[in-house]
């Protein structure tokens, strides 16, 4: 999960539609059709531009580049896009992934008019992600993943550049309010603690349910932003914070101990081991922890 504009979290429906005919990796399909069994992606999109091809191309290179980093074949993943009338429908647009037993499936908003160059399909290659993660560490379910740190940080290693770079000037100009390493490793994702993210899960269960209407759920979700503007900024600069400064020490230990020792991280905090025993392990960080912060920020601050 991500915060779109860096202030609000909370969900919006997508609406299934039909599709274009496609070609290439992605299999185009109407809605309903089965899944290429070759295709990376299966793309069901009302969107006439981008196209099916463009928007082809552009997840494939998720794809590769989480093949390349974890040196695994992620999974198929179906992609239904659906063409929101103002950004402000996708503003809040949280992970969208399904809660069904095809956990490969993501509903998505695109605002009308934006290109490939937006933040929407950054936003969905954040999101695919995430998904191609859970499937190397586990997916035990539910609204927290333990190491939610490197969980955002491979997920926001995967957005466009020009978003990528937002993180990592935000780290910059932040780095005085960062959260201590020992701290970072083992806290729960801020976002998800936080009661429009909760009241936001709980209308989707009642909506899901027929008890209420995506309007009503709109409204709740609108009355509830208004009413506590002030304290979902705060909570917005922290939560940006945090993405930031996950993917910055995932990029510092990515340049540092290279792809090999992310990978072994990986199977290693999956496999139940703590980051200080790994840290340790390198036998680059004499005080554990501790030294890998003084070591990151020295990097952090040459960058600045």
């Amino acid at each position: 999960m991500k915060v779109r504009g860096g202030l609000l979290a909370g969900a919006v429906l997508g609406l299934l539609s039909v599709s274009a005919p496609g070609s290439g990796r992605a299999a185009a399909t109407k809605e309903g059709a089965e899944m290429a069994p070759e295709a990376h992606f299966t793309i069901v999109s009302d969107a006439a531009s981008p196209s099916l091809e463009e928007i082809d191309a552009y997840l494939d290179r998720t794809w590769t580049r989480f093949r390349d980093l974890f040196a695994v074949e992620p999974a198929p993943v179906r992609v239904v896009l659906t063409v929101a009338e103002s950004e402000a429908a996708t503003r809040s647009q949280t992970d969208q992934r399904s809660e069904a037993a095809d956990a490969h499936v993501i509903a998505w908003m695109l605002p009308r008019g934006e290109g490939l160059d937006g933040q929407s399909l950054s936003d969905l290659s954040h999101e695919i992600a995430h998904m191609y993660f859970l499937d190397v560490m586990g997916n035990p379910g539910g609204l927290h993943q333990e190491h939610a740190w490197l969980h955002e940080a491979v997920a926001c290693y995967h957005e466009a550049d020009p978003f990528r770079n937002n993180r990592r000037q935000w780290m910059r100009d932040h780095l005085e309010d960062r959260v201590p390493l020992a701290q970072l490793f083992e806290m729960q994702n801020p976002v998800k603690v936080n009661p429009l993210v909760e009241l936001t899960a709980r209308l989707h269960g009642q909506l899901a349910k027929g008890e209420i209407t995506v309007t009503e759920l709109n409204q709740q979700i609108s009355a509830y932003a208004s009413s506590h503007a002030s304290e979902l900024v705060n909570a917005g600069v922290r939560n940006m914070t945090y993405y930031s400064q996950s993917l910055s020490v995932f990029e510092f230990l990515l340049e540092r101990e290279g792809e090999a020792f992310i990978r072994t991280m990986a199977q290693k905090l999956r496999d139940g081991e703590t980051m200080e025993s790994i840290v340790r392990g390198t036998g680059h960080y004499a005080e554990g922890i501790d030294s890998l912060e003084n070591a990151w920020l020295e990097w952090s601050r040459a960058r600045s």
